[in-house]
C-alpha cells in the first residue's frame, strides 16, 4: 500500500463469455488483460448469492459469507474433469444474450450442470468436500436456508414457526428432510472457492492484486440474519426494527432507505460477542479470496 497504482473496477457479472454470465473461467483472461495494460489491481463488487427480489444486487446478497454459485465456471469444470465436454460447452445457440444476463436461465442452466457435476464426484474428490465442508462453520446455515428459500415463499420470518424461530426439532427434521439438495448447496461452495482460489493464485502470479467489498450492511432475508438474529435489531415479528438508509445530502434531496436491518452492537449493556465474532469471521473469509478489502461506506461504519 506504500506504492501509487492504478486498476479497474469490473465486475465479475459483467466479463464476456457463452454462458450467460460472467464467471470465474473469463476472469483468467481479464488478469491477462490487466497485466498487459501494466494495471495492479482489480477491483470487484461484493461476489455474494444475489435474490431475484432485489434486481440481484450483490448489496442485498443472501450470505456475506458464501459465493455466488452462478460465477461457477463451466470451462474449468471441463478442465479439472467434473464434466465432458459435451455436459457443459455446448450451449444452444441463441440461448443467452451477449449484452446482459438472463438471471432465470443461467440459474436453471448452472444448477444442471451442478448436479452433473456432483454425480462424477469421485472418492478422493469425496474426501476433499467433506474436509471443506467441516472448515466452513457458516456452510451449514447457508445451505438450509438456500434450499428452504426454494421450499417457501415471502422472507424467512414468514416461515413455519419452527424454522424461523430455528427451534431444534424443527431444524432436525428439515436438515434430515432435504439431505439431497443440501448437499448439492455446499458443492457448489466446494466448487466456487475451489475456482477462486486458483483464479486469486493465477493474478498472483501475475503481479494483479484481488480487491473485494465488504458492505456495511447485509440483507434482511439472508442465512446471515437469520442465522444470528440476537446480532440484528429484530422486534417480536422478527422483522426489522429499524433499517439503515442515509439522510439528505448531494446524491439524494430526499435522502435513501437502504432498507438493511441495523446491527445490534451491544446485547445487556454489553459489547455483543456473537457480532463481533461474526464480523471476525466475514474478514477472514474475504481476506483468503483477496488482497485488499474495500469497506463500503466506511466513513458510516467507523462512526
Amino acid at each position: 500500500m506504500d506504492q501509487r497504482q492504478s486498476g479497474i473496477l469490473l465486475h465479475l457479472s459483467s466479463l464476456p463469455g457463452p454462458y450467460g454470465i460472467g464467471d470465474i473461467g473469463s476472469g483468467f483472461d481479464f488478469v491477462d488483460f490487466l497485466a498487459k495494460a501494466a494495471q495492479g489491481c482489480w477491483q470487484f463488487l461484493p461476489t455474494c448469492p444475489t435474490a431475484e427480489v432485489f434486481a440481484h444486487s450483490p448489496y442485498m446478497g443472501r450470505s456475506a459469507m458464501a459465493g455466488n454459485p452462478l460465477f461457477i465456471s463451466p470451462q474449468l469444470l471441463v478442465e479439472q474433469g467434473w464434466l465432458a465436454a459435451e455436459e457443459a460447452l455446448e450451449v444452444e445457440a441463441g440461448l443467452f444474450s451477449p449484452y446482459s444476463v438472463d438471471y432465470p436461465a443461467v440459474l436453471t442452466f448452472k444448477q444442471e450442470l451442478l448436479a452433473q457435476a456432483h454425480a462424477n464426484l469421485s472418492a478422493r474428490h469425496a474426501e476433499m468436500f467433506a474436509d471443506f465442508c467441516r472448515q466452513q462453520s457458516w456452510l451449514e446455515d447457508y445451505a438450509l436456508f438456500t434450499v428452504l428459500k426454494g421450499q417457501y415463499e415471502g422472507a424467512w420470518n414468514s416461515w413455519p414457526q419452527g424454522l424461523a424461530q430455528r427451534q431444534e426439532e424443527a431444524m432436525a427434521q428439515a436438515r434430515q428432510r432435504f439431505a439431497t439438495e443440501l448437499e448439492l448447496v455446499k458443492f457448489g461452495q466446494f466448487l466456487y472457492f475451489d475456482q477462486w482460489h486458483q483464479l486469486h493464485a493465477y493474478a498472483t502470479d501475475k503481479g494483479v492484486q484481488l480487491c473485494g467489498d465488504i458492505p456495511i450492511y447485509v440483507g434482511y432475508d439472508s442465512a446471515d440474519v437469520w442465522a444470528n438474529q440476537d446480532c440484528f435489531e429484530l422486534d417480536d415479528e422478527l422483522a426489522p426494527q429499524y433499517v439503515a438508509g442515509v439522510p439528505p445530502d448531494y446524491f439524494s434531496e430526499t435522502g435513501q432507505r437502504w432498507g438493511n436491518p441495523l446491527y445490534r452492537w451491544q446485547q445487556g449493556g454489553e459489547k455483543n460477542e456473537p457480532l463481533y465474532r461474526w464480523w471476525q469471521q466475514r474478514f477472514e473469509i474475504l481476506a483468503q479470496q483477496v488482497d485488499i478489502v474495500r469497506i463500503d461506506h466506511f466513513r458510516g461504519f467507523e462512526a
